[in-house]
């Protein structure tokens, strides 16, 4: 009433809502930012219908078709995010940052972009204190906003980089007596579990500790479920050990869930992100620059092969997916959007652009649609601190210099760590995430080949009789051959 549609630039938070004008006799719709909520939508002779899910739009007809456009992109450029298509026909979501009007009157919709992430000049020219302070401040303020609740708040905590900082910030505004909540969802393989790290920063902070180890039968019955409730195939089973998480929550009583989505992707936190770091620099600086990055890259494991292969020509990418994915039908193939792979291609754009691209099409937006479907399975609540629209705006105008310095990924987040927890926690190398021991629950694959072999939608995909070896594609044609069953996918 008193800002009309510019109050969502206003706002700052998470937010996936309709407005009904009866004066105007328009319906306007908005989505944050950066999708932290979804919004679905579905239009026919009827009229316009959107929904927080795509089950409730699904009884609209007896039967639906599968967007084979976005299945081949997950299934063989192993991308389900960068559009506004769904895995369901003519079922889309509004993209993140966009505004919905449908004037009743007409019967017309129209969608437009309120909102688009830039670098700040006022950011890119601060010196090494004043960044510190900004990120201080910024940071403390986030969390703060989010920490706001009339029940009780907690945080997921792996023991990384991000949930490290957000509990330590967070629990200073605990006591002893009301300790602040973590939650950490135990891998149950020693490759891949953090819990001694997230132990050491429970001990060091005095948080409330709880923890769940997902074992293999748990994960194998689950398997249905978790697709039910994401309503569109996932590329990792991390997945599942995020429901399970959520679950966990719920039966803690912890309502409110903070989480650490972004702080990657903010402050520059995998390694692909070097190649557009080193080309920035001079020859010179180069070198030095690849001398510390070999000494303090995850697992020391960055080498000038290692530069070659991060720039991902695509053609040679083409050229290896078009040879992994043979078993492909011969029309599923030429309707592969090859192009999409340059796209994908972000190393030789600016270290911000390629920021600005997985915050806002590629990385993030899948990250959030499976975090919110698996809490509010739930009915658990998650917020994400890093996706502050000020902390990233900050974030991606800074100089590279403050984000990898001396090899070191998230080098200011670091430096503001240690001063809380660790050096251990504040400097490590290695970065997993909640990922259970893949390689042991699906060593016996004949489930997965079964329900592949037996999927009539897959039939219509895969050469006949193709058993598939590489645990990757498997996991994601088992997805697909479970999916279309559920959600019944006539093709």
């Amino acid at each position: 009433h008193e800002w009309g549609e510019k109050c969502v630039k206003r706002f700052n938070g998470m937010w996936s809502f309709v407005i009904y004008d009866r004066s105007k006799k328009i319906v306007f719709a908005s989505r944050d930012r950066f999708g932290i909520k979804p919004f679905y939508y579905y239009e026919n002779k009827d009229g316009l219908f959107f929904s927080s899910e795509i089950k409730q739009i699904l009884i609209l007809e007896n039967k639906w078709k599968a967007e084979m456009s976005t299945v081949l992109d997950y299934l063989v450029l192993d991308k389900s995010e960068h559009n506004e298509k769904t895995f369901f026909k003519n079922i889309f979501k509004l993209n993140p940052g966009h505004n919905l009007i449908f004037d009743l009157k007409k019967r017309k919709k129209n969608i437009y972009k309120y909102y688009e992430l830039k670098v700040k000049k006022k950011y890119s020219k601060l010196d090494s204190i004043q960044t510190n302070l900004f990120l201080d401040t910024l940071l403390k303020q986030s969390i703060d906003y989010r920490l706001r609740s009339d029940v009780k708040v907690g945080s997921c905590l792996s023991g990384g980089i991000d949930s490290s900082i957000i509990c330590s910030i967070a629990s200073e505004k605990y006591t002893s007596k009301n300790k602040f909540t973590a939650l950490t969802a135990q891998s149950g393989s020693k490759i891949n579990d953090e819990t001694e790290y997230a132990k050491m920063v429970v001990e060091k902070l005095g948080l409330d500790w709880y923890r769940i180890l997902l074992n293999e039968k748990e994960f194998l019955i689950s398997l249905d479920d978790v697709i039910n409730t994401q309503e569109e195939p996932f590329r990792s089973p991390s997945v599942i050990l995020q429901y399970f998480l959520m679950k966990m929550a719920k039966k803690t009583n912890c309502k409110v869930l903070l989480d650490g989505q972004g702080g990657d992707e903010t402050f520059l936190g995998y390694e692909r992100y070097y190649i557009s770091y080193l080309n920035s620099l001079t020859f010179i600086n180069k070198l030095t620059a690849c001398k510390d990055i070999i000494s303090n890259s995850k697992l020391n494991f960055f080498s000038l092969t290692n530069y070659f292969f991060y720039f991902n020509f695509s053609f040679l990418r083409k050229y290896f997916l078009k040879r992994r994915f043979r078993f492909l039908r011969n029309n599923m193939m030429n309707k592969i959007n090859w192009n999409l792979i340059s796209e994908f291609n972000l190393n030789f754009k600016e270290t911000s652009e390629v920021q600005i691209s997985e915050i806002t099409k590629f990385n993030i937006p899948e990250l959030l649609r499976y975090e919110d479907k698996n809490s509010m399975a739930h009915s658990i609540e998650t917020r994400v601190p890093f996706l502050d629209h000020n902390l990233i705006e900050f974030a991606v105008s800074i100089p590279d210099k403050f984000k990898i310095r001396d090899g070191w990924t998230k080098f200011l987040l670091r430096n503001k760590l240690q001063k809380k927890v660790n050096n251990e926690i504040s400097w490590r190398k290695n970065k997993i995430g909640f990922e259970p021991p893949m390689e042991k629950w699906m060593k016996n694959t004949s489930l997965f080949q079964e329900t592949i072999q037996s999927s009539p939608f897959l039939k219509k995909i895969i050469k006949k009789n193709k058993l598939i070896s590489d645990k990757n594609i498997l996991w994601k044609l088992y997805n697909l051959s479970v999916w279309s069953k559920k959600f019944k996918i006539i093709e």
